[in-house]
């Protein structure tokens, strides 16, 4: 079987967040460029995202978790994803400046 791995549609900033993205995670890189989309790995994860108009949005339907072994790791992310216009929400979850859904958790907690 192929590898699954999630598209995200963007209205026009697909190559914007990818570099958003690799500049937050460790071991990240933009894969491939061009046109419309654009592919990259965060940490070993694939990515894919185009730039696909202003017709559908994110929501807190689908979000992407983050486990963090310290304080120092969940402060790290928080204030990365939250950055630029980023909102802080409870439990742990925030949007960033894009709009896609974060979970910051401890691995303590699951």
């Amino acid at each position: 079987m192929s590898n699954i791995y999630p598209c995200l549609w963007f209205e026009s900033e697909a190559r914007a967040a990818a570099d958003f993205y690799c500049s937050i995670f460790p071991n990240s890189r933009v894969l491939s460029a061009a046109g419309i989309s654009v592919t990259w790995e965060l940490d070993g994860n694939k990515f894919m995202a185009f730039n696909g108009g202003p017709h559908d949005t994110f929501n807190e339907a689908v979000s992407f978790m983050v486990p963090c072994k310290s304080q120092d790791e969940i402060d790290h992310y928080w204030n990365a994803l939250t950055s630029g216009g980023g909102k802080e929400k409870t439990g742990g979850w925030c949007t960033d400046k894009f709009g896609v859904s974060w979970q910051i958790v401890p691995t303590i907690l699951g």
